[in-house]
């Protein structure tokens, strides 16, 4: 099978930068902040039940050297007694016309629970940043990177775009919150509120930008929302 040795390369030298440093990037380097004019966005914050939240790549690899145990590598905020990875990134090769997943799990009180699952289905067409379609037989590196204090992924390579009938799917869901929506330290009618009236799925086409709410289908009872991704770029859940 083929790369595109272009796209592969860009990435693979963004990824030795990102992972010279063993300590790896300071957390704000993660964040994806709303700017200031984006006055309606409010993003759902982490609210872990037992210290600072951590992570599991399910389907996909981490960047970085994998160190966890069993089938799950951990990427995970300092202080956590367990190896963190370099960075908070996870990535998966996509294959023209072929069908692939990313998942990326969070772990609370030492179970893993699902927080970001994207599908790329059979068929689907790539385009790369410049325009130009993915072969047949070639590939793409997918890579998602999260955030550690908002419930917020970026994707890249900035600008893929999926074309056809059947576009990628993201799935985000929001348990990681534990009922407190709003970040007040309280579980009230508040947060059911905003969960049945306000909560959605936003879109940030490039760093910097005012974030835009999406269409996204919504089932409070599993705690998740789903939307069609037709371009890469950052998505978060607020309201």
């Amino acid at each position: 099978m083929t790369k595109r040795l272009l796209v592969a390369g860009l990435l693979t030298a963004g990824l030795v930068l990102a992972c010279a440093d063993g300590a790896g990037p300071p957390l704000d380097d993660q964040r994806l902040q709303p700017v200031a004019s984006a006055d309606m966005f409010r993003p759902i914050k982490w609210q872990p039940a037992e210290g600072p939240v951590r992570f599991t790549v399910a389907d996909g690899m981490p960047v970085g050297e994998s160190q966890g145990a069993g089938d799950y590598a951990v990427f995970a905020s300092p202080g956590i007694p367990v190896p963190p990875l370099d960075t908070y990134e996870a990535s998966v090769w996509i294959e023209e016309g072929k069908g692939n997943s990313l998942s990326i799990d969070y772990i609370d009180q030492g179970s893993s629970k699902p927080y970001v699952k994207f599908t790329v289905q059979t068929g689907t067409m790539i385009e790369l940043p410049d325009g130009e379609p993915l072969q047949k037989g070639d590939s793409v590196l997918i890579t998602a990177t999260v955030d550690t204090v908002a419930m917020a992924v970026r994707f890249g390579p900035a600008g893929l775009q999926f074309a056809g009938p059947n576009p990628p799917q993201l799935m985000m869901w929001y348990s990681g919150a534990n009922g407190d929506l709003n970040g007040d330290g309280v579980v009230d009618e508040t947060d059911d509120e905003i969960e049945r009236k306000h909560l959605g799925m936003w879109y940030q086409e490039v760093e910097g930008a005012d974030w835009e709410r999406i269409k996204a289908k919504h089932s409070p009872n599993e705690d998740w929302l789903s939307a069609k991704v037709r371009h890469f770029s950052g998505f978060a859940i607020a309201y």
